[in-house]
């Protein structure tokens, strides 16, 4: 984050060693090489980051679907935390990328229910994007 903003959009995966665990954050990586040349980083007011929970193998994870992580107002940037479960299959790049849209909604939402912004229209952008 500097002055300018947050980046647009940047995920991540928390993994353990396991394979399974292993291939779901190869695709979240392919993922990100995508988000990143579509200007993932460039700066915007304020940006989402998706943090991929993976529990593949010892890592729990507690919950479901998408749920907010943080919000912070000094980095400008909202925190998604997305569950991922199982191994993965032959359409992991698929099922990661639905769940990236399914967490910029919710970051809009959070992010207008607050009065940070109206829209995310950058992020929704390279949704749209991989979409394509």
């Amino acid at each position: 984050m500097t002055d300018e903003g947050a980046a647009v959009l940047l995920v991540r995966s928390v993994v353990d060693t396991s394979a399974r665990a292993r291939e779901w954050d190869a695709a979240v990586s392919r993922l990100w090489a995508q988000i990143e040349a579509l200007g993932g980083r460039e700066l915007t007011p304020w940006g989402v980051q998706v943090v991929y929970v993976v529990g593949a193998g010892i890592t729990p994870v507690d919950f479901d679907g998408v749920q907010l992580g943080a919000v912070s107002r000094k980095a400008r940037t909202l925190v998604i935390k997305a569950a991922v479960r199982g191994p993965a299959t032959a359409d992991a790049d698929a099922v990661v990328l639905d769940i990236l849209e399914r967490a910029v909604t919710l970051a809009e939402s959070v992010a207008r229910r607050r009065g940070l912004v109206q829209s995310l229209d950058a992020a929704r952008a390279i949704t749209e994007q991989l979409n394509g």
